[in-house]
């Protein structure tokens, strides 16, 4: 899959890269190819909504990159994106921003846009997951999505993003309710966890997926739980 290594030995975490979700969706463990090599890959955070997601690659040894913040891009700079469109793998494509728009549902913007960065750099089928990067080799997204209908209008997600999920791990699941007897006002809510997150004194670090389901039991309740 297309991803980015966005941590290293001195950074937050170690042997991470970052992705799109809908790469990995519906998996737990992946194979990366560097070259010629095929790499384990675990997945320990991701955030649906935002279409990001980190994975932990204990076999790769490469230098990570910088994170450039949104805040940071100016409309009309030189950028390019790297990645493997219809599988031609390491394409290299240059471009502009075109826009930086507000996030998806913000009621500032007027452009109901998937990802804040818009780009004229070249992104098609299987870009997903690369990286958009600016002339100093710094990270400034991840090459998301392109309208279909519409000419060097393409996508990506923002390294704030990424800095979300290195600090604070996977956004809770949805709490899910169902009634435990014929009582409608007795409710049993389970929570279902995948990830652990430690705070270390070098910072904090996403661990190893694990799996763990709470059960949580209400009385009293009399009306139905979104």
């Amino acid at each position: 899959i297309r991803a980015v290594l966005v941590t290293g030995e001195t950074g937050v975490g170690k042997d991470l890269v970052a992705t799109n979700h809908h790469v990995v969706e519906g998996y737990e463990e992946v194979t990366l190819h560097q070259g010629e090599r095929s790499l384990q890959a675990i997945v320990v955070a991701v955030n649906a909504k935002r279409d990001v997601a980190l994975l932990r690659v204990p076999d790769l040894k490469r230098p990570a990159v910088r994170l450039r913040p949104l805040g940071s891009l100016r409309v009309g700079e030189r950028v390019y994106a790297l990645g493997s469109p219809h599988r031609l793998e390491a394409t290299f494509s240059e471009g502009i921003i075109s826009a930086v728009r507000n996030e998806k549902g913000d009621s500032r913007s007027r452009v109901d846009a998937p990802f804040p960065i818009q780009t004229t750099a070249a992104i098609s089928p299987g870009s997903s997951g690369g990286g958009l990067f600016d002339d100093r080799g710094r990270l400034v997204g991840l090459t998301s999505a392109f309208h279909p209908k519409a000419q060097n209008v393409n996508w990506a997600a923002p390294t704030d993003w990424i800095g979300e999920l290195l600090a604070n791990g996977s956004p809770p699941p949805p709490m899910t309710a169902t009634p435990r007897s014929a009582d409608a006002s007795r409710l049993r809510c389970s929570l279902v966890s995948n990830e652990v997150v430690a705070d270390f004194p070098s910072g904090i670090q996403v661990l190893q997926r694990t799996s763990a389901v709470g059960d949580w039991y209400f009385t009293g309740v009399g009306r139905e739980i979104a």
